[in-house]
């Protein structure tokens, strides 16, 4: 992943269901520099009793040095 290393952020939305998926995503984003600075329901999702309701955007961003 190195075009995560030359990044200064990136929105991405994951689904905690998939706990394998989405502790690959963190370490791969960590390992890149990045670190996580918001995780939240969609507006238009929500906190639903859907599918979704394990599903959260994340921003990620490199600091500042």
């Amino acid at each position: 992943p190195e075009v995560l290393k030359q990044i200064k952020g990136i929105l991405i939305e994951i689904n905690d269901d998939f706990e394998e998926q989405a502790g690959l995503a963190k370490k791969l984003l960590e390992d890149s520099g990045l670190k996580l600075l918001e995780k939240r329901h969609s507006d238009m999702v929500g906190q639903s009793t859907s599918g979704f309701a394990n599903t959260f955007n994340q921003i990620w961003s490199r600091p500042s040095e």
